[in-house]
Order: C-alpha cells, then sequence, then structure tokens
C-alpha cells in the first residue's frame, strides 16, 4: 500500500469521491498525525476515548493525504479554514476554486473533491442508527414522517438514513450547516442551484453526494467518479 494516492486530474464537471477504509490506514496513523495542523492535534487531544481520538486522526489525516494531491503541495503545508457555519475549505490560494467535504461512519470514510462547485457528503451505517419519534419529528417534515410510518422497520431504517443524508448533504454543499433547519430543504437549495446522487457504498452504508451552484447549474450533467484509498 502506498501513502501516496494516484489522482487524475479533476475538471470541471467532474466530481472524485473517495472512498477510505479507516481499519486499512491505520498503519499510517503516526504520518497522518505528522501531517495534522496544531490545531488539529489539539482537537484530536481532546477526545477522551482512544478510538475517536484514532479515528479523528485517520480521517483528517487521510483528507490531507488526498488534498496534497490536488493541490500539488505537501500534506503538512496545506492551510485549512473554515466557513461562517463551519464547512472547511483550503485557504492555501494556490488551491483556489478547489471544494471538498468529508463524512464518516464507523470504520468508513467518504470524500468528494469537486472544482467551481461547492460539494457535500454524508454516509450513515442505517443498522447503527435508531430513529426514535423525536427524532424524526426533529429531522422529518410532517409530510416526510407520514411517509415513513407506511413502512416497515427494516426499510423505514434504510429509507430514513437516505432521506437523512440528502439533508445533510446538501447542507454542507450549501455550507448553512445543520443548525439552520432540517425539516425542509434551505431556499439557497433549489432544484436549479443543486443537483445530487444518493447510492449505497456496500450493503452496509448509504451515501448522499451534493453540488451547489449559486448562479445556477447552465449544463445539466456532471459525472461522479469513484476511487478507493488505499487503492
Amino acid at each position: 500500500m502506498s501513502l501516496q494516492p494516484l489522482v487524475p486530474a479533476l475538471g470541471r464537471g467532474s466530481v472524485h469521491l473517495w472512498q477510505v477504509r479507516l481499519d486499512a490506514v491505520r498503519p499510517w496513523y503516526a504520518a497522518f498525525l505528522a501531517m495534522l495542523s496544531p490545531d488539529e492535534r489539539r482537537r484530536a487531544d481532546r477526545y477522551r476515548v482512544s478510538e475517536a481520538r484514532e479515528r479523528f486522526v485517520l480521517t483528517h489525516g487521510s483528507l490531507r493525504a488526498l488534498l496534497s494531491k490536488y493541490c500539488g503541495r505537501p500534506a503538512a503545508s496545506i492551510d485549512l479554514a473554515v466557513g461562517r457555519y463551519g464547512k472547511p475549505y483550503v485557504a492555501s490560494s494556490d488551491c483556489a476554486g478547489l471544494s471538498f467535504n468529508l463524512a464518516h461512519s464507523g470504520s468508513l470514510a467518504m470524500y468528494a473533491f469537486a472544482r467551481g462547485w461547492e460539494v457535500g457528503i454524508d454516509v450513515e451505517r442505517p443498522q447503527q442508527v435508531v430513529w426514535t419519534r423525536s427524532m424524526l419529528r426533529a429531522v422529518f417534515s410532517e409530510d416526510e414522517q407520514a411517509y415513513l410510518a407506511t413502512l416497515d422497520l427494516p426499510e423505514r431504517q434504510w429509507a430514513a438514513c437516505r432521506m437523512w443524508t440528502m439533508k445533510e448533504a446538501k447542507a454542507k454543499a450549501t455550507g448553512l450547516g445543520l443548525g439552520r433547519s432540517l425539516r425542509a430543504d434551505k431556499p439557497a437549495c433549489r432544484i436549479s442551484t443543486c443537483r445530487w446522487h444518493t447510492f449505497e457504498v456496500t450493503s452496509e452504508y448509504i451515501a448522499t453526494v451534493a453540488l451547489y451552484c449559486r448562479d445556477g447549474f447552465k449544463d445539466q450533467t456532471w459525472a461522479l467518479i469513484h476511487f478507493h484509498f488505499p487503492g
């Protein structure tokens, strides 16, 4: 296995989607930790549970390993910042125009990269989520709750996670954040300004990747290219 992923050119109209099994990159823990910024190391140290701390280092170290290839610079030198509602972005001027987003669930991490569009991604493992009535009321509209009520429990678990990943990915793509009301789409994410695709990553995980363009999509087509790291 190589710590240097092979990253094809990323052109406008394409979205690169990377799938990372965190247990597969565990041997690189020390190298990933060295890539992190001082702030990221402090955030990792705040986790009292060792498994959560390890997951943070592996998730963010994998991100920097991928970003280093898209930006053409050492992983540790990449300057990351966050927007008003917490969405991360690359502050380095030589990486202008690159949008990325990450999500993880269990031992799986997903990363999305695009140029010229904002991107968001979410992944969930339905078997790990127990949807209580209070949770459903908190995040779904009355119509959505009525639809979910028509399904049996196993199907409801998958459907609720599918709908949740769509909401979260679109909220992350627009940069508005999840705290800006989840019960309905934001006005910024209309059909003219957003594109999204929901899919099963494996038999255990479901994910949604979303794109946002403030000025609207003039070209209706976009290509989603899936990669695995390590390859």
